[in-house]
């Protein structure tokens, strides 16, 4: 089955991007069945070198409405996002403070940096106007779960930085973002940044890499503001580049019997993700249908919230026809 955008929908959505309302869904044809559901992929990062046409078209045959996350900059997650208006979306933040972090360390995150307080101003003034649908990724703890080019960063999630970004989560009702593996140490950190306002939202890159359900379960029951962003957990991806840190989510394809039963208890708290390396869309088509053998192992209801659902509701997207 193949999904292209409705030319209406497309119209109407380039009028009300133009105003300062919330992103609105312009994707997906009719009658998609409970069992193939469209997709929204959340870990999704926009870079120069992408082939738009040619990933958009994967994106079609594969009936993924939307992506996005933070880009290779501000300014490149924007310009996917104004190219195609309604399949990408944009988040801030990403290389910015993981740059500044790398250059300046401690002061970044404790917020002695010029730097850091300017464009912390700059972020949030693209929050407000609408602009940005999303904070993130923002790389909290990545010291083992990154690739020797990216360097690795480690801070504490409760940092002042950290609670700056979160009071926009809160006041602006958008998302952080994190990629943090799941020490105990961070684990604590980012337990008390979730208590100290359940207002904002927490989406957890990675589902936490070494996170396993018994401490999803845990966190799930004592924090109704933390999501877990699937990407990196997949059997697909540990075969492929043999670099996680993280143990899948399934074996050959075939969801663990635990991670299962995980989903079907908190289906409301997945989100889909792909995070695919480098910019090649056969890639991003393998990983896409990694995802269509994965959700029919769910009940449809599950399988339609971590799809798309939990995604548009996150977002204050429209809900997929």
């Amino acid at each position: 089955m193949k999904w292209t955008i409705d030319r209406i929908a497309f119209f109407t959505l380039v009028l009300f991007l133009s105003s300062d309302s919330s992103l609105m869904r312009a994707g997906g044809a009719s009658a998609l069945s409970a069992e193939s559901p469209p997709i929204i992929d959340l870990h999704f990062h926009a870079i120069p070198d992408w082939d738009l046409q040619a990933l958009v078209k994967v994106m079609d045959d594969g009936g993924v409405v939307m992506a996005g996350n933070g880009g290779r900059s501000d300014s490149v997650a924007l310009s996917f996002a104004e190219k195609f208006p309604g399949r990408f979306i944009p988040f801030v933040g990403q290389r910015p403070i993981h740059d500044l972090i790398q250059k300046e360390g401690e002061q970044v995150w404790k917020l002695e940096s010029k730097a850091v307080l300017e464009y912390l101003d700059q972020l949030e003034a693209g929050v407000r106007a609408g602009q940005f649908k999303g904070i993130g990724e923002l790389f909290v703890n990545n010291i083992r779960s990154r690739p020797s080019w990216f360097p690795g960063a480690l801070y504490p999630a409760d940092s002042p930085l950290m609670q700056r970004l979160w009071a926009m989560s809160a006041t602006y009702g958008v998302p952080l973002s994190v990629h943090m593996e799941a020490t105990e140490e961070s684990v604590a950190q980012m337990e008390r940044l979730l208590v100290s306002n359940r207002q904002g939202t927490w989406i957890w890159a990675h589902a936490g890499h070494f996170g396993e359900p018994p401490l999803l379960r845990r966190l799930f029951q004592g924090h109704p503001n933390l999501y877990c962003e699937l990407s990196g957990r997949e059997g697909l991806r540990l075969e492929k580049f043999r670099r996680s840190i993280a143990e899948p989510i399934d074996y050959h394809g075939k969801l663990r019997k635990e991670w299962k039963e995980l989903l079907e208890e908190f289906p409301e708290r997945f989100v889909i993700g792909t995070d695919v390396d480098g910019h090649d869309p056969r890639t991003y088509a393998e990983m896409i249908q990694f995802w269509r053998k994965i959700l029919p192992q769910l009940s449809p209801q599950t399988a339609a919230k971590i799809a798309h659902q939990n995604a548009e509701r996150l977002l204050k997207l429209l809900p997929t026809k």
